[in-house]
């Protein structure tokens, strides 16, 4: 019996130290920041607003970030000597960040599986806003002096714009178990003219695992009260 109970207690202590989280660890390079940079860590809070939740000092071009975060989601990092932000989705996981100080837009981020996800999204757009592009530069070469080349290029630009418009909603109905979707669920319903009614549905097509985590409970108190405003404005 004494035999059971300490193998028991074996396996108990086994299991919980294989599921403890050890949250997030962020290794970062920053090659060309001088010594005593400061990089910052943002989040937003509940009004949509950037805040520091952490920083780091720049030595010999690393730095390390730890902490903890409930659920995945997007966190923004900035520097003091450069300008503009990484976007990308911090997790409890290891996460190597090498920060391209000329162009912060372009820094590679490895190790956080939601950030994959943002990755392959804002491929995506990328795509869509590249095509957009060729329409406006052959616009401007042959749409001022042929009438019917510049209406064809017209609604070509037109569609190209309901493209870009209507991608987010497809990329959350293509990967409804992402927790990227969540967050740009969230994010895009902050905008001042949004299809909420789609919205909506893509978010209860999202998996029961993600909509019962308290970011999703969240988000739908948020979908939930910005259609009753909207509906309440049409009385």
């Amino acid at each position: 019996m004494r035999q059971l109970l300490i193998f028991i207690f074996f396996i108990l202590a086994l299991y919980s130290c294989t599921n403890d989280k050890d949250g997030y660890k962020i290794k970062g390079s920053a090659t060309g920041l001088v010594d005593g940079s400061t990089i910052y860590l943002k989040t937003l809070n509940k009004d949509g607003r950037e805040l520091i939740i952490d920083t780091a000092i720049v030595t010999k071009g690393k730095f390390n970030i730890t902490g903890n975060i409930s659920e995945p989601t997007i966190h923004f990092l900035s520097t003091s000597n450069s300008r503009g932000q990484l976007i990308f989705m911090l997790e409890d996981s290891d996460i190597k960040i090498d920060l391209n100080i000329n162009n912060i837009y372009l820094s590679q981020v490895s190790g956080s599986k939601s950030n994959e996800d943002f990755l392959r999204f804002q491929a995506g757009m990328d795509s869509i806003r590249q095509e957009s592009n060729n329409i406006v530069l052959a616009y401007r070469k042959y749409g001022l002096s042929n009438e019917q080349k510049k209406d064809s290029l017209h609604k070509l630009l037109e569609k190209s714009s309901l493209a870009m418009q209507d991608y987010p909603l497809i990329f959350i109905k293509r990967n409804p178990t992402s927790y990227f979707s969540l967050n740009l669920i969230n994010l895009e319903t902050n905008k001042l003219k949004v299809d909420l009614n789609g919205y909506y549905k893509a978010f209860e097509n999202l998996s029961d695992d993600l909509k019962n985590t308290p970011k999703g409970i969240i988000v739908k108190k948020k979908l939930d009260s910005l259609i009753s405003v909207r509906e309440g404005s049409k009385l």
